[in-house]
């Protein structure tokens, strides 16, 4: 009798391991940040990626549909007009690579204007100025919003 009650704790023990590194793994790379009642999730993922999409997610696999792919060392800009159309930019000084999945959200992807641009980096500028928006750098986590 005491050897199975042994049993029944070490096998307990594990299991209550093995769910509290899933849950650590499964929280430690997802951050949900609101602009102008808009839920971003920003996902990131093993492989050099992160997903982030318009609403909260909370699902273990991949979103079917209605999200932006770019890599982990990138960084990226989400524009909220007042259609509710997501105007995204991305950074022109890092690694490239945005893939959208659009099938819902209206979206409006735009690489990030040259130095030597400068009626798109007016417009650019004009954006900052008018639209709510969302920055983050994903691979230092640096968010800025503005409302």
């Amino acid at each position: 009798m005491k050897l199975n009650m042994k049993k029944i704790i070490k096998k307990t023990f594990y299991a209550m391991l093995r769910l509290s590194l899933l849950v650590f793994i499964y929280t430690q790379y997802r951050n949900f940040y609101t602009v102008n009642d808009v839920t971003f999730t920003v996902w990131k993922r093993y492989g050099g990626y992160c997903y982030i999409m318009p609403y909260r997610y909370l699902g273990v696999i991949k979103p079917n549909s209605d999200y932006i792919i770019a890599s982990n060392i990138g960084a990226i800009c989400v524009y909220i007009d007042k259609d509710s159309t997501l105007i995204i930019y991305d950074d022109a000084y890092r690694e490239r690579g945005i893939k959208c999945n659009t099938a819902s959200s209206k979206w409006n992807y735009v690489e990030e204007p040259s130095i030597y641009d400068s009626i798109a980096i007016l417009k650019r500028d004009s954006l900052d100025n008018n639209l709510p928006f969302f920055k983050i750098e994903l691979d230092y986590k640096h968010t800025k919003i503005k409302n």
